[in-house]
């Protein structure tokens, strides 16, 4: 016989250890899908943060010092912490007590002098911070701290390097027997000797004893910039003029004149101001005196430029021979160059660069030393203690380059999140 079954389905305790047997199986199994969302969101959340960090990393190396400030609005300035500073985009300086200066006018701008100035007890240009709020990356938003220290690259950024600049203008004194201005001039001076005195001159009779001087001006007028050169010639002559008086006597008289000429030519007109002019001249050789060259840059609006002034070899000046007649006057050379401005300043507006002081003959054998040149500075019409010339043909300076760049995100709330370092060549 058959036992019939009933129809009153699991008891409780039945349900109950089922339910049991379940839980045991599944809560690992949801532990397992929470740790996993978990994980990925955290995970999303640093590569967000990393992926933000690396976008200003990036835009920060691309983008020159001088040109960071414009991403970001400028305001007025202020103190505050860290904390305080997510509020809005700013430029920042850290003082000595780590508050936060905010720049005036949202820009960053260089200290003067060396990097070796920036030290832990002041606030120095050579260290800012840019403050950015509402850094987005995907879902999340992030505000930044970005810090550019060139401190730990001091030693770096003293090394001078080489600014590689257009020839804005450039002016070549003309060679040739009938355009070079030392040959026209000496020619003019011959000319006007013979006919005061009748006398019969070898034709190089003037070319070492005129007194030269250049003048380069550069200066604004209106809306335009113009650069000029300007050679002015002048010797004392002495002659003996013969006369025949009314009475048919003759008469011998000893007379001295000064002969002069001048010629100018503007190698620069336009609405931009010029950043680099250059300058190439033949040297005067004058045996009568104890200089040669006077050569004037005048600069009376205050411009800033750089000035190169290179000495070159003439062309008469070939063959054996001729050098070691050239090298003759070239260790006899000696010149004064005067750089005049209207308003002092700490350093002149005009940078000036030339080889004037080196001897240009094939045959020098002390390439190393220097012919007596004397470079002055005037402001106004006083003239301050003599400077030197930057004897290097390219612009060289001194400059912060080399930054360490460290890049810090916060939460809205204001928590660190990510951090890292690189660094920038400017």
């Amino acid at each position: 016989m058959h036992k019939k079954m009933g129809n009153g389905g699991f008891t409780l305790v039945e349900l109950l250890v089922a339910v049991l047997i379940l839980a045991i199986i599944t809560a690992p199994l949801i532990h397992a899908f929470v740790t996993s969302s978990r994980t990925f969101v955290k995970s999303r959340d640093i590569g967000e943060a990393t992926q933000a960090a690396e976008n200003l990393a990036e835009t920060v190396e691309a983008t020159p010092v001088g040109s960071l400030a414009a991403l970001i609005a400028g305001g007025k300035f202020s103190t505050g912490t860290v904390d305080s500073l997510m509020a809005e985009d700013y430029v920042y300086r850290k003082d000595a007590s780590g508050n936060y200066l905010r720049s005036a006018d949202g820009t960053l701008i260089e200290a003067t002098g060396s990097p070796t100035a920036h030290t832990d007890t002041e606030v120095n240009a050579s260290r800012y911070t840019l403050a950015l709020s509402d850094v987005t990356e995907g879902s999340s938003t992030f505000h930044a701290e970005v810090e550019l220290d060139a401190k730990p690259y001091a030693e770096e950024n003293l090394t001078k390097i080489t600014e590689y600049t257009a020839m804005d203008a450039v002016f070549s004194q003309p060679s040739g027997s009938d355009e070079n201005p030392d040959f026209l001039a000496s020619n003019a001076f011959l000319n006007e000797a013979v006919a005061l005195s009748g006398q019969t001159l070898a034709a190089d009779y003037f070319d070492h004893a005129m007194k030269r001087s250049i003048t380069i001006q550069v200066t604004q007028d209106g809306g335009e910039y113009i650069a000029t050169a300007a050679y002015v010639y002048s010797c004392l002559y002495a002659y003996t003029a013969t006369t025949v008086g009314d009475d048919g006597v003759v008469k011998t008289e000893n007379r001295t004149t000064t002969l002069s000429a001048d010629y100018s030519y503007e190698f620069y007109r336009r609405d931009t101001a010029p950043v680099s002019l250059y300058v190439f001249f033949f040297p005067n050789y004058n045996t009568a005196l104890a200089q040669d060259d006077d050569i004037t840059i005048l600069n009376q609006n205050d411009l800033t430029f750089l000035m190169f002034l290179i000495k070159q070899k003439a062309e008469t000046w070939s063959g054996d021979m001729a050098d070691v007649t050239l090298n003759t006057y070239e260790t006899a050379y000696s010149a004064v160059v005067s750089l005049k401005e209207s308003v002092k300043s700490s350093r002149p507006h005009a940078s000036v660069y030339s080889n004037i002081s080196r001897n240009v003959s094939e045959i020098n054998t002390n390439p190393d030393v220097r012919l007596p040149v004397t470079f002055r500075v005037f402001y106004g019409n006083t003239w301050y203690l003599p400077d030197s010339l930057l004897e290097d043909l390219v612009g060289q300076e001194e400059e912060n380059r080399l930054y360490q760049v460290t890049i810090t995100l916060y939460d809205e709330d204001g928590y660190e999140v990510y951090s890292m370092q690189s660094a920038k060549l400017d």
